[in-house]
């Protein structure tokens, strides 16, 4: 014989963390207790990340407000929807299709995704602020660069007037006769003794 299964069955919003704006205290205990019976969790508070559905009175309102300024962010990043914001009929509909429904079909906006003109300014503006980033890390580093071959430029400079008067002076030396090479690259000065003996 089949035992039963019911008691383990995942219900329609199981897992789903939802919250509710716009409605009155008793509208609200009632949302509050289908949820819950559907198996998902009522939160007071839209705590982003958390909350998957908001289910909306009307299109206004704080919590309206902040789920579609999260969405028009994800939407900018191409990472889909944050918060659903859903007429209430969304829940009805879960129940008496005991599964969960997509949010969109109740959404109070027609895709459940944000104004394309304000989403597209939004990435326009990341996109200009990574541009202007770059190029200051650009011009940071040519910058680096050219400090680097002055630098060198000056030590190669003071380099070559060094061999210069190195030159200068063992020339001078030689022309003197006070100077005895006695392998190449070797330099030994005498000091003392006559030019004549040597």
């Amino acid at each position: 014989t089949a035992l039963p299964t019911s008691a383990y069955e995942l219900k329609p919003l199981a897992g789903l963390f939802i919250s509710v704006t716009g409605f009155g205290p008793r509208q609200r205990s009632a949302l509050v207790e289908a949820i819950s019976a559907l198996g998902g969790t009522y939160t007071g508070t839209l705590e982003r990340g958390v909350v998957s559905h908001l289910v909306a009175e009307q299109a206004a309102g704080a919590k309206v407000q902040a789920a579609q300024s999260w969405n028009a962010e994800a939407a900018a990043q191409n990472a889909g929807v944050l918060v659903h914001v859903v007429r209430c009929a969304w829940i009805e509909a879960c129940r008496s299709a005991d599964r969960l429904l997509p949010g969109e079909q109740f959404s109070w906006f027609a895709t459940d995704k944000v104004d394309a003109a304000r989403a597209e300014k939004l990435a326009a503006e990341k996109a200009a602020a990574r541009q202007q980033k770059s190029e200051d890390s650009r011009r940071r580093r040519a910058a680096e660069l050219a400090e680097k071959q002055r630098a060198e430029m000056v030590r190669l400079e003071e380099l070559a007037k060094l061999e210069a008067r190195e030159a200068s002076m063992y020339e001078d030396l030689r022309q003197k006769g006070t100077l005895l090479d006695l392998c190449e690259g070797w330099i030994v000065y005498l000091h003392g003794f006559e030019a004549r003996r040597w």
